[in-house]
């Protein structure tokens, strides 16, 4: 008996090239979806890092304003709020506003009985941050049982200023009332 020995072993030429086609087209759409979850991540923590950076500067603004007492909102072109310090009474002035040049929110203190200057105002929010609105509305309370209190609305944009896809839009308001009545 005579046994006939096949050599065709392996793949062919257009085998090896169809495969090859199919591997590259799904490593090409496996690639562009790690980029897009790469992208959407990197988005993530911009917006991630400014609304934590913001509710900090609100923290920090509320804190504050909880001790003070005789809120004032002043508007002259800016709108800020001041109150007295609750450690000595005094009537301190301590002022927040939206800078419209730096789009950032800012806070200055004043020494007892002086003014503040442009110079005084320091900047609150990181550079990421694009602070659009920044309101305070206050109540003095109807009546002897109610505390003062003042309601601070910010809204403001984080990530790229000049690409509309990557930029993500924010609004945040906190209410604070005074400690003491």
């Amino acid at each position: 008996m005579i046994y006939l020995r096949s050599h065709n072993k392996g793949f062919t030429l257009v085998e090896v090239m169809v495969s090859m086609a199919i591997f590259a087209f799904v490593m090409i759409v496996a690639v562009g979806a790690f980029i897009k979850v790469l992208d959407v991540n990197k988005r993530a923590q911009t917006v991630k890092a400014a609304v934590n950076n913001v509710s900090f500067t609100i923290e920090a603004i509320t804190r504050e304003m909880r001790t003070g007492s005789q809120y004032t909102a002043i508007t002259n072109g800016v709108r800020f709020v001041a109150f007295n310090d609750s450690a000595t009474g005094l009537p301190v002035l301590h002022a927040y506003r939206r800078n419209t040049t730096t789009n950032s929110l800012q806070r200055a203190v004043s020494r007892p009985g002086a003014a503040i200057a442009e110079a005084d105002y320091v900047t609150l929010t990181s550079t990421g941050v694009r602070i659009t609105r920044f309101e305070v509305t206050i109540g003095n309370g109807s009546s002897s049982t109610e505390m003062p209190y003042a309601l601070i609305r910010v809204a403001g944009e984080a990530g790229s200023a000049t690409i509309e896809k990557n930029r993500t839009t924010f609004e945040t308001q906190t209410l604070v009332s005074q400690r003491l009545i």
